[in-house]
């Protein structure tokens, strides 16, 4: 399967994955709450892109967290994507286990990404 090769995916792969996730998250929190989106998307994140299906594949670590991605975030993710990486793509969450500790390559911490201080929140002039 697909998702089995995330392992091996070259670093060009890995950056552009994470690049996009980060975009889709800044992009993100004008349309959601913050808070909402730490909590259910923090060890989320874009595992594969499927060309032929034109699907943006986003890995959850585990049931409880896909179904509340879907339930909030889905029309949001795929406007998202739209936008950001192109207009016929959808998104489609699974659950993919190696993101259940938080420390997987393809993860960044996604308060560093909104700049949210630990004593604060405290966004960057972009999300004020």
């Amino acid at each position: 399967m697909l998702f089995d090769m995330v392992e091996e995916y070259d670093k060009q792969k890995m950056d552009f994955l994470i690049n996009l996730r980060e975009k889709s998250i800044e992009k993100l929190v004008t349309v959601q709450d913050s808070k909402k989106i730490i909590s259910f998307l923090n060890r989320a994140g874009i595992i594969g892109i499927d060309e032929k299906k034109q699907i943006v594949y986003i890995g959850v670590p585990n049931e409880f967290v896909l179904s509340q991605a879907k339930k909030f975030f889905k029309k949001h993710f795929d406007n998202v994507i739209n936008e950001i990486y192109n207009n016929s793509y959808k998104v489609d969450f699974i659950v993919y286990g190696k993101f259940q500790t938080g420390k997987h390559k393809l993860q960044k911490d996604i308060k560093k990404i909104l700049n949210i201080k630990k004593n604060g929140i405290r966004f960057s002039q972009n999300y004020r």
